[in-house]
């Protein structure tokens, strides 16, 4: 899932598309991992356009040949549809549920400094973006304060074993990773 940089209480799920039909239906970009899901927020989401967020309601939404299509509220013609095309789809971090100690959304960790272990005073980089590889996930950390090019190192995330510790308050993330890897 992407954050706005600009406001970390909106969690972005999918991207419209594009309209689908003459009824005011989008076809989805979704960024979750079972994209029906969303109704389970369906009275919590906002779409960001003109740069402003702005609360929206799903009725309907469905899977459609190899998309995911849904229907807001109030847009029900073709040019209201495509009016929202390419806008973001948000849910407010507030309306996740609580997960278990040692557990983090992926908006949680983005953002954060990454250390070594050895080196807990001097800062590897950030945490860009994370990836899904079936195996683990992976942490994608840019150091931007590299000569003349960022530097961009794949951490696996494996808790305990190579992240060592998460701390949310102080912003950073400890890893056991070889420093040249």
């Amino acid at each position: 899932m992407h954050t706005p940089s600009d406001d970390r209480q909106f969690i972005i799920v999918a991207n419209v598309s594009g309209a689908h039909g003459i009824k005011g239906w989008v076809k989805l970009r979704s960024y979750l991992e079972e994209p029906h899901t969303i109704m389970e927020y369906a009275d919590t989401l906002s779409i960001q356009f003109n740069e402003e967020w702005h609360a929206i309601n799903i009725d309907q939404a469905r899977h459609h040949h190899r998309q995911f299509i849904i229907h807001i509220v109030g847009c029900d013609d073709r040019d209201s549809a495509q009016g929202y095309q390419n806008s973001a789809l948000a849910l407010r971090s507030s309306a996740l549920p609580a997960l278990p100690s040692g557990q983090f959304y992926w908006h949680q960790i983005k953002g954060l400094d990454v250390y070594h272990i050895d080196q807990c005073d001097e800062q590897i980089g950030t945490v860009h973006d994370i990836m899904a590889t079936g195996a683990n996930d992976v942490l994608v950390v840019t150091n931007t304060q590299e000569e003349k090019q960022p530097k961009e190192r794949l951490i696996p995330y494996l808790p305990e074993r190579v992240v060592r510790e998460i701390d949310l308050s102080n912003n950073r993330i400890v890893v056991d990773w070889p420093m040249d890897f």
